[in-house]
């Protein structure tokens, strides 16, 4: 009985030190790609590019239609784009914010808030939630804040490679980046933007007939007080709504409702709204490949006319 109960020990020990030696390779070797889902993050943890005078905060419209080298050389500065895929305002868009401050090597003086058609709610899904996964033995304080909207079970955070279960790519990536043996540039980020180059996708449009803009309350306070919040720290913030194809703009059965509460959330916080909702770059689906998503030249244009924008409002100090 007893040499039964050493080898079920022992053979738990092997099985455990096995997850932690796995959880180790995998984890580190994430942290040392450029995959989109990591890149911020990794940015972040890496210490690199976090000596901005700009960043931007939003979700796939924000990393994919605004370049921050575009804007660098234009202002004479440096910017870096937030954006987090997939999710609106509530919890990871002020999250990431939070989390690149506690890191950052200064304050940025200006934030430029990314408006697109869901931003005013909240993540009802866990949406690429292995983004989290390679921080868990790093940063506890980031796991422990999206637990709930993410799924994370106690299993998920302190068993070793439990989280994993079901992410056969995320585990083959993070092998192959950790001994070196993969390149991850090409579906990689760099400073948190990546122009797309994808043909245009007119069938996801077809398929909306009417689209109704989801807007919660909480989520529009939230953002208030995060402005106020940058501008008690002395910082400048900028409101702007990304282009969006105008099809599907006049598919909204609520846009004149959601562009009042736009701007009443402008009013309040008393800050600027660059809308370009209306821009004429809407009007031509060469410079998208969907219809809420700026392809790369879109992107750059875009970013171009928001460069400018910011210089005739004086918010960048030089």
């Amino acid at each position: 009985m007893k040499r039964f109960l050493r080898d079920i020990v022992l053979f738990i020990v092997l099985i455990l030190g096995i997850a932690i030696v796995g959880d180790v390779i995998v984890s580190k070797g994430l942290r040392k790609t450029t995959i989109r889902q990591y890149a911020v993050w990794n940015d972040i943890y890496n210490g690199q590019n976090l000596d901005n005078d700009l960043v931007f905060i939003g979700a796939s419209s924000c990393w994919a239609g605004f370049n921050p080298c575009v804007v660098d050389t234009i202002l004479g500065i440096s910017a870096y784009n937030l954006g987090i895929d997939g999710h609106p305002w509530l919890p990871c868009q002020p999250l990431r914010y939070h989390t690149y401050m506690r890191y950052a090597e200064k304050k940025p003086g200006v934030v430029v808030i990314v408006f697109d058609e869901g931003s005013f709610d909240r993540t009802g899904q866990p949406y690429e939630r292995e983004q989290f996964f390679p921080y868990r033995w790093l940063d506890d304080s980031l796991v422990t804040e999206v637990s709930d909207c993410m799924e994370l079970t106690f299993m998920d955070r302190y068993c070793p490679m439990w989280r994993y279960i079901g992410y056969r790519e995320e585990i083959e990536h993070g092998i192959a980046s950790f001994f070196g043996k993969q390149s991850f540039e090409n579906d990689g980020l760099y400073k948190g933007h990546r122009g797309n180059e994808y043909d245009w996708d007119r069938a996801s449009l077809n398929i909306l007939d009417s689209v109704q803009l989801p807007f919660d309350t909480d989520a529009a306070n939230s953002i208030v007080q995060f402005i106020m919040d940058r501008k008690a720290e002395g910082q400048t913030v900028v409101l702007v709504k990304v282009p969006i194809y105008h099809e599907l703009q006049e598919r909204f059965t609520n846009r004149t409702e959601m562009c009042v509460r736009y701007e009443s959330v402008a009013k309040e916080a008393e800050v600027t709204l660059l809308d370009y909702w209306d821009h004429p770059i809407v009007q031509d689906s060469t410079y998208f490949y969907n219809s809420t998503h700026l392809n790369k030249c879109g992107a750059n244009l875009i970013s171009e006319k928001l460069a400018h924008d910011l210089d005739s409002l004086k918010v960048i100090k030089r």
